[in-house]
């Protein structure tokens, strides 16, 4: 069943959730934030995964 919130959708965890719906709220998301912060965010996603690689090598 579907909740709805002020006209948002709040997907049912325990339904498939449906990963073309969520990109589209990833991108409206992104599109809301300046490109500087876009830029700023993307580069401390890389920083923490290629820790989480080097961690994972090492062990």
């Amino acid at each position: 069943m579907n909740s709805t919130l002020s006209g948002f959708y709040i997907p049912d965890l325990s339904e498939d959730f449906d990963m073309k719906y969520f990109w589209k709220i990833v991108a409206n998301f992104l599109s809301s934030i300046s490109p500087f912060a876009l830029i700023v965010g993307a580069a401390l996603i890389v920083g923490l995964v290629i820790m989480f690689v080097v961690r994972g090598i090492r062990r």
